[in-house]
C-alpha cells in the first residue's frame, strides 16, 4: 500500500510495483460496498440504486486486495483514491455467482467473518487472470 500522507497513486505506479500481482479495472457489484462498510460515499449511493461501480483493483503478493476510485477520467495516468481493502488471509471461499453462464463471470470473495465482495471482471479472460492472481496471492501468503 502507498505510504500514509503520500500523493494518491496512479494506475501506472501501482502496475510498476514489484509487490503487485494483478491490477486493473473491474466492477464491484456487491458485498462490502453495499453493506455500508465502504469509505467512498459514491459507492454506497450506487449500490443503493442497484448499480455496479467500476474501480481500479490492485492485488498484492502480501494477499491484500485494494480498490481505488478514480480522481478524474479513467486512464493509466489517473490519480487514484483508496476506497477499501481486504486481507485475503481471511479468505474462506472464491465462488462464481453464475458458474454455468458464458457471459456473467461475476465472483464472490467470501471472508471468514462473513463479509464478502462481489467482483465482475467483465470477461472470461479477465476472470482467469483474477483466479490465477488470487491463487498466487494465497500461496505466497501461506
Amino acid at each position: 500500500p502507498p505510504p500514509t500522507g503520500a500523493a494518491p497513486p496512479t494506475a501506472e505506479q501501482l502496475q510498476a510495483l514489484d509487490e503487485t500481482l494483478l491490477c486493473g479495472w473491474s466492477e464491484l457489484k456487491g458485498g462490502l460496498a453495499c453493506e455500508g462498510q465502504a469509505t467512498a460515499e459514491r459507492s454506497s449511493h450506487e449500490c443503493a440504486a442497484g448499480r455496479a461501480s467500476k474501480y481500479y483493483f490492485a492485488l498484492s503478493k502480501g494477499a491484500q486486495l485494494q480498490w481505488f476510485d478514480c480522481c478524474d477520467a479513467p486512464t493509466e495516468g489517473s490519480c487514484l483514491q483508496l476506497v477499501d481493502a481486504i486481507n485475503l488471509r481471511e479468505l474462506s471461499a472464491i465462488q462464481r455467482e453464475h458458474p454455468d453462464s458464458s457471459t456473467d463471470f461475476s465472483f464472490k470473495i467470501a471472508l471468514q467473518d462473513s463479509r464478502s465482495v462481489v467482483v465482475d471482471p467483465g470477461s472470461g479472460a479477465t476472470y482467469q487472470q483474477w483466479e490465477e492472481g488470487l491463487l498466487t496471492a494465497m500461496s505466497l501468503a501461506s
